[in-house]
């Protein structure tokens, strides 16, 4: 952002098994509180980012009539809010151990996968970093 400050990139896609995708929604915007860390900067996107593709897929769910809920799959490129999420020691900052309770909650409850793949890999890369290469959107 011009100003700087913590902000968050999203592309949500629906995909079937053939992998065929289509985008959903995307967002670029500053985080909704003041945050110590990139990595709390990217734990309360990620939040935001399971709760719209839940409610994204119930609409589907229920526009498909589906009894089955597909399995929703978050990518990430913060190795530090990955192992937050599959480990037991919560995060330093004490307002982050809410965001990943939820979150592993949403792991467990809601059948959400988080996987792990470095920077590089992320198409929504080109919505917060500067230079960043859109080709692969």
């Amino acid at each position: 952002m011009p100003n700087g400050g913590s902000q968050g990139g999203r592309l949500v896609f629906v995909r079937d098994e053939n992998h065929n995708s289509s985008l959903l929604d995307w967002s670029y915007k500053r985080i909704r509180r003041v945050v110590k860390s990139s990595s709390a900067a990217e734990t309360i996107q990620l939040s935001e980012c399971v709760d719209l593709a839940i409610f994204c897929r119930e609409l589907y769910c229920e526009i498909l009539a589906l009894t089955e809920k597909p399995r929703i799959i978050c990518v990430i490129d913060s190795k530090d809010l990955f192992l937050s999420l599959n480990s037991n020691k919560g995060p330093e900052e004490k307002r982050l151990r809410l965001e990943i309770a939820s979150l592993k909650e949403c792991i467990t409850e809601e059948n959400v996968k988080v996987v792990w793949k470095p920077g590089s890999e992320q198409y929504a890369d080109c919505l917060t970093k500067l230079g960043s290469n859109p080709i692969m959107l």
